[in-house]
């Protein structure tokens, strides 16, 4: 009895036998419980139970352009950049998971750099942004950025609070960029304060990279006739001990 209280204090399953043995000794009669054999263990795995596996994509890929847009907020960072901004949102075209990245100072700036974005689309694509798909957090929720995407019609779908799995597009995303990031510092040597920079850099990079999701397509150039079909050579402009460039 004593072992089997060990193994519960311990988080452990007890054995059968030690199991037995400590409910015959709480409960009467003996001779009842004496014929167990074997215990349905099921309620002690449901209790350490967590949550429940969620699946790769909430929903399927859209079909056309800008008919649905993610978007995350990442920051404080604990070094302000050299372009004084300590904080990025990013926002990525579900149909051809093209990534546009701005850089910001505090969290308020979101409202007038979604404008921005909207009008860049409206202008430079002819469509329109339908669904915005984000988190729950504050900087989404002004009633003047609420006022902007009822009037334009826009639909905002946000995740269940503390549930990322649900805004997964915008997540995976912004862990891509930071992980880049930090490789491209940690390789150049560069002090951390160029953070904004290289982040710039790395999305720029990974627009033009293929993707997985596209088999093995690149979003930027075979969705959006802005961008050139092909590139002769690619210029990326890092803070390196040695300068690369192209012929």
């Amino acid at each position: 009895m004593l072992s089997c209280r060990i193994e519960f204090r311990e988080g452990r399953l007890p054995s059968d036998m030690n199991l037995k043995a400590f409910t015959t000794s709480l409960y009467h009669p003996r001779n009842a419980l004496s014929k167990l054999t074997n215990l349905n263990r099921k309620s002690c795995q449901l209790g350490k139970h967590t949550r429940s596996h969620f699946p790769n994509r909430v929903n399927k890929r859209v079909s056309s352009p800008f008919a649905l847009v993610h978007s995350d907020v990442w920051g404080p960072s604990h070094t302000t950049s050299t372009l004084d901004s300590k904080y990025f949102a990013t926002f990525i075209d579900d149909f051809s998971h093209c990534t546009w990245l701005f850089l910001m100072k505090n969290r308020s700036e979101l409202f007038s750099i979604f404008e921005q974005f909207y009008r860049e689309i409206k202008t430079q694509f002819s469509v329109f942004i339908r669904t915005l798909r984000s988190d729950n957090a504050h900087e989404y929720f002004p009633h003047q950025f609420q006022n902007f995407m009822s009037s334009n019609g826009i639909l905002h779908q946000t995740s269940c609070p503390h549930t990322p799995q649900q805004n997964g597009v915008a997540e995976r995303k912004k862990r891509h960029l930071i992980e880049t990031t930090r490789t491209l510092l940690l390789h150049g040597n560069v002090p951390s304060q160029f953070w904004g920079d290289v982040v710039l850099t790395t999305c720029y990079v990974i627009n033009r990279m293929p993707s997985s999701v596209l088999d093995e397509k690149i979003s930027s150039f075979d969705y959006f006739s802005t961008f050139p079909s092909s590139s002769p050579c690619l210029r990326v402009h890092m803070f390196c001990s040695q300068s690369l460039s192209c012929p």
